[in-house]
């Protein structure tokens, strides 16, 4: 182990800058200590790396863009970044949404449709399904336009998980009007289960907007 004190530890090594132990580093005095990694100069975004045989994370600040951004990295691939301001983005979290779906016959899952984003591919629009890439609570969201029919035609869908129906939404409109079907809801939900989109019973619209399934991963 190498032990840093109060008395301070100097290296007279200019050319390599490094302090190297084969053990532990232990920081002891007195008071509030702190390990500071500085750099001079204009661009240059100084980072911390722990690294076990070739895998590593490093936690990299990047003073050479505007917000000044903290940056976590996994094998030099951003995961999560942290503004100046506290703003925190997750550019891998899992999440996608589905839009303009064909219609079904009621008894089918929606499936199809126009995939605005789907991070970590975890979504398969063909058979409109989510696969749970990890446990955790999810923000699911559904949609869909009833078909202009009858007076008081009923409309009724449900997220499925795994086959087992969950909640359902459900809408009825005049003669020759549309009405809209909606689903908004935290779930918690384990690595592997299996989320669908389902319609019911009625008749929904063709390829609307309305029409649409998404949801992204909360914590």
């Amino acid at each position: 182990m190498t032990t840093i004190t109060n008395t301070g530890v100097t290296t007279t090594d200019l050319t390599s800058n490094t302090l190297e132990t084969a053990g532990d580093i232990l920081i002891n005095t007195t008071g509030n200590p702190s390990l500071t990694v500085k750099t001079s100069g204009a661009g240059n975004n100084p980072f911390v790396r722990i690294q076990a045989d070739t895998n590593y994370w490093d936690l990299q600040s990047l003073f050479s863009n505007t917000n000044d951004e903290l940056d976590f990295r996994y094998n030099g691939t951003s995961k999560m970044m942290m503004t100046k301001d506290g703003v925190i983005t997750k550019p891998a979290q899992p999440g996608f949404f589905a839009y303009n779906q064909p219609s079904v016959s009621a008894g089918n899952y929606v499936v199809g449709g126009t995939v605005q984003h789907n991070i970590g591919n975890h979504f398969n629009s063909s058979t409109g399904t989510f696969t749970v890439p990890v446990a955790g609570r999810y923000h699911f969201v559904a949609g869909l336009l009833t078909s202009a029919g009858t007076a008081n035609a009923r409309l009724e869908m449900t997220i499925k998980i795994n086959g087992s129906d969950l909640i359902s939404g459900n809408e009825s409109c005049g003669n020759n009007q549309h009405g809209s079907a909606v689903i908004s809801i935290p779930l918690n939900l384990q690595a592997n289960d299996a989320i669908r989109h389902y319609l019911i019973g009625g008749t929904m619209h063709n390829g609307h907007s309305n029409n649409y399934f998404g949801c992204y991963l909360i914590g």
